[in-house]
């Protein structure tokens, strides 16, 4: 057994090389995290702070372009919507115009037609009246003819033919 405590006291080191040890142990982890893990802490959060402020922008400048694209396309739809409204108002007056042309044309070629049947009925009459004067004149020169000749029916119609004649 001596043996055996030889051997386990050389593996367990001096306690004065061990607390040596130990606190030499805790001086460099002090040092270490003045030196180096909390400047490289300080550095890991600016940058997860300047990566956080970075998505927090962009999910607001996402929303903001949703909301503008929305609007966008509200704008789009009321302007189709008023587009629509122009041409379809205007159809109804181009067609309410051309119906208004149509009854003023129609009015205007019914004028027309009763103006020419009057001027025809003037014509008409004013030709007849022209015609039985002009037949009332043969009619009397003839007679006259006749009276001063005094001659048979045969020559009366050789007359009557020739006077026609010549007033042709």
């Amino acid at each position: 057994m001596p043996e055996l405590q030889s051997k386990f006291s050389a593996l367990f080191p001096s306690w004065p090389t061990m607390v040596a040890t130990i606190l030499a142990l805790i001086v460099l982890l002090t040092i270490l995290t003045l030196l180096v893990y909390k400047p490289i802490k300080n550095m890991v959060e600016a940058r997860r702070a300047y990566i956080q402020s970075n998505i927090d922008s962009a999910e607001l400048e996402n929303k903001e372009a949703v909301l503008d694209r929305e609007a966008a396309n509200k704008e789009l739809f009321l302007a189709r919507s008023k587009s629509f409204q122009i041409i379809k108002d205007a159809k109804i007056e181009i067609e309410k115009i051309r119906k208004e042309k149509m009854v003023s044309i129609d009015k205007e070629i019914t004028a027309k037609k009763v103006k020419a049947n009057k001027d025809i009925e003037i014509q008409k009459s004013k030709s007849i009246k022209d015609n039985e004067e002009t037949i009332v004149n043969i009619v009397l020169e003839t007679a006259a003819k006749i009276i001063e000749k005094e001659v048979d029916s045969k020559n009366n119609k050789k007359i009557i033919k020739e006077y026609v004649e010549s007033k042709k």
